[in-house]
């Protein structure tokens, strides 16, 4: 398995270094890929496979 991160900061009153999971692969390349947007509150908006439809 593999799971790609990335770097997000904290905020003002939580100054710890924070990281949000992008994708997860596993050794067959099925890819699961976690969307984030300010339209969510910069939460986890969707996950997406590429055969399967995107949950939310």
């Amino acid at each position: 398995m593999r799971y790609v991160f990335e770097s997000v900061n904290g905020t003002a009153t939580d100054t710890n270094q924070k990281a949000r999971l992008l994708s997860i692969s596993d050794r067959n390349s099925n890819t699961l890929t976690l969307n984030y947007s300010a339209t969510c509150g910069n939460q986890l908006c969707s996950v997406r496979h590429p055969v399967l439809h995107p949950t939310r």
